[in-house]
């Protein structure tokens, strides 16, 4: 068995680089003696070292923190170290439990999504729900795109992926008595962009909403809101803009826009 190893060699061993074998040095962790060559050489005292390394750095023990207990180490302060390593191992259980659990939820979200009946116009109750807002309007799907990823940094986890609960609230363009030739049919006014959680500072009314799902591309909403709209007439309600746009299924998920998932609801009454 070699009694020395070369800085090389212990880097393979322990797949670390050389900048952290320097800085390991720096600290007073590791005290290689120097060949004839003036190479570093390492032995089996600091390998025993490397080791407490590589074990304490996985469970996110600082450096400083690391080397204090190895210049310092004795049986109590160990038995501290093994008690305080299975404290946060049991932290990080309870953590991956509650990700698991979010992972599960959002699968179901997707699995829900691809069984949703589409241009389906339905009424429903909604309770009074608490959002988040970006109070900006936009024009395209990359700016919308970026007001998404703003909005999710707010959320609990932040993640866009299989999350039902992010959308836009948007307009249909009409004069007093209909479209006009400056803002057609067909077309809409964003106003903002929305994340609906229990924190938020505002909220979507409690009441009966007419509601929709379609397939495919952003650009059917206001055809699909227009439709609504006048099938709110025929039922002797009026529609309360502004209009939801609720992402069930997006460019974050699928790349095939005519997978994309998208529910309208809008507030009805009368």
């Amino acid at each position: 068995m070699k009694d020395h190893y070369t800085i090389g060699e212990i880097g393979k061993l322990f797949h670390i680089g050389p900048d952290s074998l320097r800085y390991y040095e720096k600290l007073g962790i590791l005290s290689p003696r120097r060949g004839d060559n003036g190479y570093r050489l390492y032995t089996a005292d600091d390998i025993w070292r490397l080791n407490i390394i590589r074990d304490l750095r996985e469970l996110g023990m600082s450096m400083e923190a690391i080397g204090d207990y190895i210049k310092n180490r004795s049986l109590s302060s160990t038995v501290r170290l093994l008690e305080d390593e299975i404290a946060l191992v049991q932290e990080r259980l309870k953590a991956l439990a509650l990700l698991q659990d979010n992972l599960r939820q959002r699968l179901e979200i997707l699995l829900q999504a691809g069984e949703l009946p589409a241009e389906h116009m339905a009424e429903t109750y909604q309770n009074e729900r608490h959002y988040w807002l970006i109070p900006e309007g936009y024009r395209s799907d990359d700016e919308m795109n970026l007001l998404m990823q703003r909005l999710v940094r707010r959320g609990a986890d932040g993640r866009l992926i299989g999350n039902n609960c992010i959308g836009s609230f948007f307009e249909l363009n009409r004069g007093q008595s209909g479209p006009s030739p400056a803002s057609p049919a067909g077309t809409a006014r964003y106003t903002g962009a929305f994340l609906m959680a229990e924190d938020g500072p505002h909220i979507i009314p409690a009441g009966r909403y007419l509601s929709l799902v379609y397939r495919g591309g952003y650009h059917q909403s206001p055809l699909w809101a227009e439709k609504m709209a006048v099938q709110a007439r025929k039922q002797g309600l009026t529609a309360v803009p502004p209009f939801l746009e609720i992402l069930w299924a997006d460019i974050h998920e699928t790349a095939d826009r005519e997978e994309f998932v998208t529910e309208l609801q809008v507030l009805v009454q009368g």
